[in-house]
């Protein structure tokens, strides 16, 4: 879906139809035509549907997809997300909104308090290492909470609850990063728990660190890489999260973590 929809945002006129079977509502960038009815309904019913807390990105990309092809019939939608607690969506939601009105809308933050993260309550206060047994072989992982104790407790929560069992590693870019923590291994499901809020650091990240994926502000939640060399534009930008030991080199795109554990 999310795909899909990042697809129509960069490509709206792609999704356009001939005169007479088109959406009534929906235009394409240039207003050159129409979009095609299939395609203003699904998307429609994708902007509809009940989604996780965590899947900001698939609802970001629908909303910016939406907002490519003028859906109006989404405007409701859009608003909604407009008022929302995550930043990221607020940042979709008001690109899209400015497509389809008239100035440029913005869309600030609540003046309302927010809910503190539930990992406030038990907060993992010392290093943490963890063990998994992948297809590449065993491979350790040390969690410091120095720098982001919020982000390190779900990770090792999830550890303990066996999230990371079975999962496939789906991303791997060689001298760059290997990158696992999706169930459905295409980089943009989690665990279905509210998304974290950034806890960056100034420390540089280095070759094997261990750093949290985003995809914008306040959208980390079990996604995890590993660097695999020095790469200074990660800096600040990302959760540094600890270190990891043993050949990183050797994981390949479509290895499985069979079993995770936190070493006692």
């Amino acid at each position: 879906v999310a795909t899909a929809a990042e697809f129509i945002a960069a490509h709206p006129d792609s999704v356009a139809g001939r005169a007479g079977s088109t959406a009534p509502g929906a235009k394409s960038a240039n207003d050159s035509g129409a979009i095609l009815p299939e395609i203003a309904m699904k998307l429609q019913e994708a902007l509809a549907r009940r989604w996780a807390p965590d899947d900001v990105e698939t609802l970001g990309a629908l909303a910016e997809a939406a907002g490519a092809i003028r859906l109006e019939a989404a405007t409701n939608q859009l608003e909604t997300f407009c008022k929302h607690a995550n930043p990221t969506l607020r940042e979709h939601a008001a690109r899209a909104l400015s497509l389809l009105k008239q100035p440029r809308i913005a869309c600030p933050a609540s003046a309302e308090a927010s809910e503190g993260a539930v990992e406030l309550g038990h907060l993992v206060s010392a290093p943490v290492k963890i063990e998994l047994v992948t297809d590449a072989g065993p491979l350790t992982l040390r969690l410091d909470p120095t720098h982001a104790p919020v982000t390190v407790t779900r990770v090792v929560d999830l550890v303990r609850e066996g999230f990371y069992d079975g999962i496939i590693v789906h991303r791997v870019v060689p001298g760059f990063v290997v990158q696992f923590g999706d169930p459905g291994a295409d980089g943009f499901g989690g665990p279905g728990r509210a998304p974290l809020r950034c806890e960056t650091t100034p420390a540089p990240f280095g070759t094997f660190d261990v750093g949290v994926a985003l995809a914008g502000r306040d959208t980390g939640s079990s996604q995890l890489f590993v660097t695999v060399a020095r790469y200074p534009n990660l800096d600040q930008e990302y959760p540094l999260i600890g270190r990891a030991e043993g050949n990183w080199n050797a994981v390949a795109e479509g290895d499985v973590i069979r079993k995770v554990r936190v070493v006692p």
